[in-house]
């Protein structure tokens, strides 16, 4: 605090200083105004990347299950969430609980919890904690089958399908620039690996399992991990805690039990022109006021579903915005010219089948590089007057939207001016008059005789 304060003196001081040397120098006058702006004015932001938090727990917990009914597990979840940047009424949260029952259904492995409204708790966007709209808890936790015994984590197994059960079932647009999934669990895998072949053969080998119905969705159920693993991988991050980042936050005095961090990514990183057929470089035709931009662009992937393309200057403004490829504005001739560098800029929607939610984005850095395509603005034979003059808005009264046929008038009227102009002269300088000290009258002899 101290430190601070004697820094904040010290620029107060120098600030001062240069106000009062700048009463007499205009130039240290600009100079003190510019020294103001770099402490007072902030640069503008990038876009916030939106966040969907998927809260995961473990049901299969029989040696922690005390740690699971505390309420005191809401509130360590909810104060993980705020000192990561959790965004209340902006950032979607969804809570869902997973364990495969000895008669297994893949429909009830991953299921939402309910709020105190009755509500699943999928895509939310909750104006205060997780805590507040989980009351009594664990009142809204799926119900468990335990008739027939215990149920199995399948840990090798659950992170797929905890993204799948929180996949929208309507087209409702609910989409995210980042997954965050935060791993309630004591990650104990039925078996020598994480592994999902193997942990399979091994639970439904349990006494008590329903080998038959295992059998029945074994193929299905390794057809799906397959292809999703195709898609998406899982990574484990570091997070926010007391102390600083942290791998995993420990929730039993052993630290078994646990909440594992991962982020959910794509395998693939995209590029603009590897997915869409946007022409490079994008056609910019000259018009009167400005250059006009007129393409459509769509995607050649069937993954992928452009959100939004925009066009900036150079200078980082927007030029011209799409949101569905298609663009047809005119850009000012003040805003740009032959020369300038313009970057575009595309959003995309992984439409994958498994989530569906997953925004491709400039503003995230790890699809930053695809996503922009920088280009110098070249006019493809750009008609000139005569050749050799570019047509200025000042001098443009015809044919606002195509140059070709507004030069040709004027090449027209120049050439006609040119012939008038070249018949004018000749008809000034072709007619041969002399001048008077050339021109003589010789002796006249008179016709008429005189009588005498």
């Amino acid at each position: 605090m101290r430190l601070y304060l004697y820094y904040n003196i010290l620029i107060i001081n120098l600030i001062e200083r240069l106000r009062i040397i700048a009463l007499h120098n205009r130039l240290l006058r600009l100079m003190c105004i510019g020294v103001l702006a770099l402490f007072f004015i902030s640069p503008i932001d990038a876009r916030n990347l939106s966040t969907h938090y998927i809260v995961a727990f473990d049901q299969a917990i029989p040696l922690y299950r005390n740690e699971y009914l505390n309420p005191k597990i809401l509130r360590t979840i909810d104060s993980v969430l705020e000192r990561n940047d959790f965004k209340y009424g902006e950032d979607y949260i969804s809570v869902v609980g997973y364990a495969l029952e000895n008669n297994p259904s893949m429909e009830r492995f991953v299921r939402p919890y309910k709020d105190v409204k009755g509500n699943d708790i999928l895509w939310k966007k909750y104006k205060y904690a997780l805590s507040g709209n989980l009351n009594n808890w664990p009142n809204g936790q799926p119900i468990l089958n335990l008739a027939e015994g215990s149920p199995s984590s399948m840990q090798s197994l659950a992170k797929p399908y905890i993204i799948m059960e929180t996949k929208e079932k309507d087209d409702s647009m609910k989409i995210a620039d980042r997954t965050m999934l935060l791993l309630v669990t004591d990650e104990k895998v039925n078996g020598p690996d994480d592994n999902y072949r193997q942990e399979w053969d091994r639970v439904k080998g349990i006494s008590g399992s329903n080998l038959g119905n295992y059998s029945k969705i074994e193929s299905g159920v390794f057809n799906t991990m397959r292809k999703f693993n195709e898609e998406y991988k899982f990574e484990r991050i570091n997070i926010k805690y007391w102390g600083g980042d942290r791998e995993e936050i420990p929730l039993s005095p052993d630290k078994a039990y646990k909440i594992v961090p991962y982020e959910v990514v794509p395998v693939e990183k995209p590029s603009i022109h590897a997915v869409t057929d946007l022409p490079s470089p994008l056609p910019i035709q000259r018009v009167r006021g400005g250059f006009k931009v007129k393409t459509d662009a769509s995607s050649i992937n069937h993954k992928y579903k452009i959100k939004d393309i925009i066009l900036r200057g150079k200078n980082g403004e927007i030029l011209g915005r799409s949101e569905n490829g298609s663009f047809d504005f005119v850009i000012p001739s003040n805003k740009i010219s032959a020369g300038d560098t313009v970057d575009i800029q595309m959003s995309l929607l992984l439409k994958d089948g498994f989530y569906d939610s997953t925004i491709i984005s400039p503003d995230n850095e790890r699809y930053k590089s695809g996503m922009t395509n920088r280009q110098v603005v070249k006019l493809q034979d750009e008609a000139k007057v005569m050749g050799i003059f570019p047509l200025y808005d000042i001098f443009w009264w015809w044919f606002p939207n195509d140059v070709l046929y507004a030069v040709l008038i004027w090449d027209l009227i120049i050439v006609l001016i040119f012939v008038a102009l070249i018949m004018y002269l000749i008809k000034r300088f072709s007619a041969y008059t002399p001048s008077s000290d050339k021109v003589s009258l010789g002796p006249v002899k008179s016709c008429l005789k005189i009588k005498k």
